[in-house]
């Protein structure tokens, strides 16, 4: 089990190439290479892990066995600029077996989103660049001071700093287009693909 404080921005990006081109000037370091990731948000159907702040997330992820659960809390303290929250995150061998077990609570899968992810290293943060059915994004987390210097140096103002998760940013995305709300996912063949290199 880890338990910590995460301290993150994200970064749009107009391409994956720019990205990279990006990450490449900050000599990041690839930790982890590019993987597909299956994320699953659970609730209750009055969505009140979601009205308190909560999270609760299983991802499922090429480069693990098993997957990740997720809890994710309100923030125990204000940093102007970036995004705080409290998180625990354990591995779990059964994913399908808590999924049952959720249910049983009455949590359901109440949003799905996919991402392929290659997370770096990069002046003493993780740095991850996330490719999303809607855009690319470079995310940073660490120290407050080097996120805020690291940003500068892949050519970043505080003004472009984003602190919303992908659910809330998908959510605006669809609004600003009149699509109603939906889960964030690639089209079959991408998802076939990844599965068969996994």
């Amino acid at each position: 089990m880890v338990e910590r404080v995460e301290i993150e921005i994200k970064l749009r990006s107009p391409s994956v190439a720019e990205a990279l081109r990006r990450l490449k000037k900050v000599r990041a370091k690839i930790q982890n290479k590019r993987h597909f990731e299956e994320n699953t948000l659970y609730d209750d159907g009055a969505r009140s892990l979601e009205r308190r702040g909560d999270l609760l997330r299983l991802r499922l992820c090429q480069s693990v066995k098993g997957a990740l659960l997720t809890y994710k809390g309100p923030p125990p303290k204000f940093l102007p600029g970036v995004k705080v929250r409290t998180e625990i995150e354990i591995h779990v061998d059964d994913p399908t077996g808590l999924d049952r077990i959720f249910r049983r609570l009455g949590l359901t899968p109440n949003y799905r989103y996919q991402k392929f992810r290659t997370v770096y290293r990069a002046g003493g943060l993780q740095v991850m660049l996330d490719e999303l059915p809607f855009g690319c994004f470079i995310e940073l987390e660490g120290p407050k001071r080097a996120i805020d210097t690291m940003a500068r140096k892949l050519g970043y103002k505080p003004g472009e700093h984003v602190l919303l998760n992908y659910r809330s940013l998908h959510i605006q995305h669809l609004r600003e287009r009149g699509l109603p709300d939906q889960d964030l996912l690639f089209p079959d063949s991408v998802r076939k693909a990844a599965a068969s290199r996994s």
